[in-house]
């Protein structure tokens, strides 16, 4: 047998090898502050641009209605002078003056002054003066008013020095105080209320609605008695008296 000598395998050709560059010093360096805010910049853009835009969708129309304001006098204000407003009113400072509303007046703080508005509530708060609502008062929980309450209903949970007049209803809580006449059409009065005054039990007054008399009916046909009377001495005229001549009056002679 013949050894000859095997042929070696040929090798796959080998690629050309490129040699990497070295980057320049500059080209190494991170970005400048200034590129980083240029490449920033969009992005805030999109950001404020989707923020106001939601903005301008919250305060567009018919998103906020009128009832939905409220006034405020912070804890630590002292307010001097009388506040007068149709929007809603919470106050947790002081206000020395009278407050007129039409809306809603929350007291958590002192008042010195009379208080007109359309519902009040008061908690924990201290109300020097007379109160007048449109609808309703709730004195809640440590809350104490030195003057008359009028509203169509009230409810007491505090303490009153003052007469109380609910032309609805009036509720006297378990841990009230009341000093002062009570007027009302319904009362509700718990275990534990103290009162030291009178009460007058009174219903509720009906209005009367006066319905308008009917006007006398005229008809075009109708004419005054004084025209009437007009046509009726035009009917028959008056005599017709002739001048006598003085021929006629001459006397013959005898």
């Amino acid at each position: 047998m013949l050894f000859g000598k095997k042929p070696k395998p040929q090798s796959m050709p080998e690629e050309p090898v490129v040699p990497v560059q070295d980057q320049s010093p500059e080209e190494k360096q991170p970005p400048s502050q200034e590129d980083s805010a240029v490449l920033e910049r969009p992005v805030e853009a999109e950001k404020l641009e989707s923020e106001s835009a939601h903005s301008q969708e919250d305060v567009g129309e018919g998103s906020m209605n009128e009832s939905d304001l409220t006034a405020s006098v912070s804890r630590n204000t002292v307010f001097k002078g009388d506040i007068t407003t149709q929007d809603n009113l919470d106050i947790y400072g002081t206000v020395e003056g009278s407050i007129v509303s039409s809306a809603v007046v929350r007291v958590y703080g002192t008042v010195q002054g009379d208080i007109a508005c359309g519902v009040l509530v008061a908690n924990g708060s201290e109300i020097t003066g007379g109160v007048l609502a449109e609808k309703s008062v709730v004195i809640g929980n440590g809350a104490k008013v030195k003057g008359d309450v009028h509203a169509v209903s009230v409810s007491i949970s505090g303490w009153v020095d003052g007469d109380i007049t609910a032309t609805e209803s009036a509720v006297i809580g378990g841990e009230s105080r009341v000093s002062g006449d009570i007027t009302t059409a319904e009362l509700e009065m718990s275990k534990g209320a103290i009162v030291n005054g009178g009460l007058k039990m009174e219903k509720p007054k009906k209005e009367i609605v006066e319905e308008p008399k009917p006007e006398p009916e005229t008809t075009v046909d109708e004419e005054p008695k004084d025209h009437q009377d007009e046509e009726d001495s035009s009917v028959f005229p008056l005599p017709i008296i002739e001048p006598v001549s003085d021929e006629d009056t001459k006397t013959p002679l005898l």
